[in-house]
């Protein structure tokens, strides 16, 4: 951060402008110890200590590249509205909160396309429940939760979602 302004926002709360500069890549940022407000000690006799200063460590990793796009495109089309619930997440200002859900996955084993017809538009329960297996949706659009039939997947007319994909999710969680 170079600089930094606190001036009145909306509502007359005071908002902190900055700044910020890009670092080199691979700069080692250590931060002075933190003073905290809670007391580190336990509320119960079984919670864990834990740190009032957790360490910090370099991590490579790989990781599969999604498009944002395609992801975008399929939320777009429902307008954050989950296919499986219906429930549209509102986080303020009329803006909502989706996500998008691999029917095959992309990761691992499984390999699945980053394509529309693989991406179903979720709220955050049901896209965990679905990744789980908790919920899969069979060959009629038919969703079974937990082992019972709740109802139809919502599909938009523009979205083809394959078949193939569901057929997979049912495979590997049936």
């Amino acid at each position: 951060m170079v600089d930094a302004v606190m001036l009145p926002g909306r509502d007359r709360h005071l908002i902190c402008r900055f700044r910020m500069v890009k670092m080199r890549t691979g700069v080692d940022i250590t931060f002075a110890p933190q003073g905290f407000v809670l007391s580190p000690k336990p509320y119960h006799a079984e919670a864990p200590e834990g740190s009032v200063q957790p360490g910090r460590k370099m991590v490579v990793t790989q990781r599969t590249v999604r498009s944002t796009e395609v992801v975008e495109y399929v939320k777009g089309m429902y307008d954050h509205t989950c296919q499986i619930c219906g429930v549209r997440l509102s986080v303020g200002d009329g803006r909502a909160y989706s996500e998008g859900a691999h029917i095959k996955a992309l990761g691992g084993l499984h390999r699945g396309p980053d394509l529309p017809p693989n991406v179903l538009c979720l709220c955050p329960n049901c896209h965990v429940q679905f990744d789980r297996g908790a919920i899969v949706i069979a060959a009629d659009r038919t969703i079974i939760r937990e082992g019972k039939a709740v109802g139809l997947l919502t599909v938009r007319e523009a979205h083809n979602i394959g078949s193939e994909f569901l057929e997979y999710h049912r495979s590997v969680h049936s």
